[in-house]
């Protein structure tokens, strides 16, 4: 898969899911859509369902009930279509280096030393040696600029680690999303609202399109004016 195919549009889309663990029904009416040059975020209180619904987009967990298409193709497994996913636990082997997990993936070393001068003296260090925000940022880097990756899923991407490295990560999407289609899903509404140009609610198992975050603040003959925070007030997601 080369550079060429992955700017090529492309659009990765999921609804009719359905996930409950016993009696509780995490996921029921959803539908979600990412597309290649845009940011698409997913927001929701901890525990609303943000994670799972990844999950079952990725195929890393499976459901019996899922509709998952890219370019309107239904696929089973996506992990198989170029769709890259950081789940919020670390994925990469403890006993790889740094600089093997960069080899392993076809990433440029140059580059993340560059944006994360830590691991410039860490390449021969193992991953089990990194701290946990270390580690995170390994692997959103490594999903983010993976020139394997048609659509990259972030699971929490700002948590555990700086300000600065967080302004880092935002570069990086905004970098990387005229190659990819990237979905971010977080609790930590902010950076999701200055990042992403399309957003969901998630809530009660159910999605709800945020209006654009470029029109919240430029009302219309038919919008009066109204600030991203009223916007998620008005959907129940902010007190």
């Amino acid at each position: 898969m080369n550079n060429e195919h992955l700017a090529l549009h492309s659009t990765l889309e999921a609804d009719g899911i359905r996930v409950s663990f016993g009696e509780r029904i995490v996921i029921r009416s959803i539908y979600v859509k990412v597309s290649t040059g845009r940011v698409t975020g997913l927001v929701g209180r901890n525990g609303c369902g943000k994670s799972t619904l990844m999950r079952v987009i990725h195929g890393s967990l499976g459901v019996s009930e899922k509709s998952i298409r890219i370019d309107g193709c239904s696929v089973q497994h996506a992990y198989q279509h170029g769709v890259m996913f950081t789940p919020q636990h670390g994925f990469i082997p403890s006993s790889r280096s740094v600089r093997g997990v960069v080899r392993d993936h076809d990433l440029d070393f140059d580059r993340l030393a560059a944006c994360f001068p830590i691991f410039g003296s860490h390449m021969r260090a193992p991953v089990s040696t990194l701290s946990g925000g270390e580690r995170r940022l390994l692997e959103t880097f490594m999903v983010l600029t993976s020139p394997h990756a048609r659509f990259c899923l972030l699971d929490e991407p700002f948590s555990q680690i700086s300000p600065l490295h967080i302004e880092v990560i935002m570069r990086l999407i905004s970098e990387e999303k005229s190659r990819k289609g990237i979905m971010v899903a977080d609790h930590m509404y902010r950076q999701i609202l200055d990042i992403c140009d399309d957003i969901y609610t998630i809530t009660n198992g159910t999605t709800r399109p945020l209006r654009s975050p470029d029109k919240l603040n430029r009302p219309d003959s038919s919008d009066s004016p109204i600030s991203p925070l009223e916007e998620l007030r008005r959907l129940g997601y902010l007190p």
